[in-house]
């Protein structure tokens, strides 16, 4: 889906021609960006581990609704 959003804003955005370079240049642009939002930033334990305060407030949510 991001890539095809990409295309679509390149094609949008600006004269280029679509063609088998462009699609690779995107490509390789969008997939680290697909995996670092949805393997890291979305994994459940990662902003408990970059934000101990955030976890902190999960812990006492937690122990609140016990």
């Amino acid at each position: 889906m991001g890539i095809t959003e990409d295309l679509l804003a390149i094609a949008i955005a600006t004269d280029a021609k679509i063609d088998f370079n462009v699609f690779i240049v995107v490509v390789a642009v969008a997939l680290p960006f697909a995996f670092l939002s949805e393997y890291i930033v979305d994994h459940p334990k990662f902003w408990q581990i970059f934000l101990p305060s955030y976890r902190d407030k999960i812990i006492q949510n937690q122990n609140k609704n016990r």
